[in-house]
């Protein structure tokens, strides 16, 4: 889940939020197994609440730091391949990530690795 305080009357708080609704706008469109899975979305006073799967145990960069940077050559296949494939499906429905890095790859305990935050995402047209 995510959680953002809104601000009325703030213009940074303003543009975050047109931001959010362009990932809510994208997530909404997207059902892969190598992308979070997008559950729902609220603003609950001067909250905002997006719903999203929850992948643990988190980043690839927190694997990074957990296995001090070593990793086989069968695992980064893997990791590789399950990118790739979740990039070739958001690239094939237009949206265009924009800032993939291992804070924003999440690898769950099967070692299935999906793309999240699409907070800078744009539509490819």
């Amino acid at each position: 889940m995510k959680e953002v305080n809104l601000i009325p009357d703030d213009p940074s708080s303003a543009e975050c939020i047109k931001q959010l609704e362009q990932e809510i706008k994208i997530l909404r469109q997207l059902h892969h197994p190598n992308i979070v899975q997008y559950y729902g979305s609220e603003t609950v006073g001067d909250h905002l609440y997006i719903y999203m799967e929850y992948v643990h145990p988190g980043s690839i960069s927190k694997f990074m730091r957990e296995h001090c940077g070593a990793m086989t050559e069968s695992v980064v296949r893997n990791f590789t391949r399950h990118i790739l494939s979740g990039l070739a499906y958001l690239h094939s429905n237009k949206p265009i990530h924009r800032d993939i890095k291992g804070a924003n790859l999440l690898v769950n305990k099967s070692g299935i690795v999906k793309l999240a935050d699409f907070g800078l995402a744009k539509i490819n047209i």
